[in-house]
């Protein structure tokens, strides 16, 4: 039996709240609800729990994961930018594909941009809706790859462990 199946890696704490949050910064992508300048804070914090939770998940499981569980709590400032390239340079690419290198630079300076605005939305700033849409942009991207190589990751075991099943009763 597939062991994937009773572990879902979409059902780590961190992707959970990743994922309820991301229904409301739909309802408001959408025009469902109205924005407010909080809801900047709250993509730029869900973006967060996405990079957070697919680390925590990989150290779960992937036993030659180096990255102790404590440093995912150690990168403080620009944390964004530190999470993003550890995921980027570890594990899956993060930056479109065929991305040039001014590209790369111009996400590295999107990302410490709202590393610096997410304090300053929260309390004394208000965040335009064009800044929250291009953030949400970028976020849906991030969420779509993360996401993609963690299910990816669970079809190949569930693959891996119904060949094993099967071969078991070969024998």
């Amino acid at each position: 039996m597939c062991k994937q199946i009773q572990q879902n890696p979409l059902s780590g704490t961190k992707i959970a709240l990743a994922n309820k949050a991301w229904e409301r910064l739909e309802m408001i992508q959408n025009g469902q609800i109205p924005y407010i300048s909080d809801d900047y804070a709250l993509l730029i914090d869900t973006l967060k729990r996405y990079y957070e939770g697919y680390l925590e998940w990989k150290i779960d499981t992937d036993p030659s994961c180096p990255i102790k569980r404590a440093y995912i709590y150690e990168v403080k400032r620009n944390f964004l930018r530190g999470l993003f390239r550890t995921i980027n340079d570890s594990y899956v690419c993060l930056y479109p594909p065929k991305a040039s290198n001014a590209d790369k630079i111009s996400i590295d300076i999107f990302l410490a941009n709202m590393c610096s605005e997410y304090a300053a939305c929260r309390y004394d700033k208000q965040a335009s809706f064009s800044d929250f849409q291009k953030g949400f942009v970028f976020v849906k991207n991030q969420r779509d790859v993360l996401i993609g190589d963690m299910e990816r990751s669970k079809q190949a075991e569930c693959k891996n462990d119904l060949t094993k099943d099967n071969h078991e009763y070969d024998e």
